[in-house]
């Protein structure tokens, strides 16, 4: 077992399959919840959501300055998909993976 991890390569991919991993429990869970973290500050309020076509990062403006309600703009500033933090990962740790080590001279 010791020599499977030799060179850094090989760890470096066992790692990247364990980020996947937790990618797709956290992809399973958007499926039947939506949750999100708010960062807020008086009028405004960053929040990073996390629903069934991906993790995005919002911007909200609070023209009350102190509850949400109907009146109030949200921006979103950037959606990745679920797919893409998966895919790479995976991707990563198979190229590290199947990369024949060159032999030294």
């Amino acid at each position: 077992m010791r020599q499977f991890f030799n060179g850094w390569r090989r760890k470096v991919g066992c790692i990247a399959i364990a980020m996947a991993c937790v990618f797709i429990a956290m992809w399973m869970r958007a499926i039947y919840s939506v949750e999100e973290l708010l960062f807020r500050d008086y009028k405004e309020a960053t929040a990073i959501v996390s629903s069934p076509e991906g993790i995005r990062v919002e911007k909200r403006y609070y023209f009350d300055g102190y509850a949400p309600g109907s009146g109030d703009a949200v921006n979103r500033i950037v959606t990745i998909p679920h797919v893409t933090l998966v895919g790479v990962p995976i991707l990563l740790s198979a190229c590290l993976f199947l990369w024949k080590p060159r032999k030294r001279e």
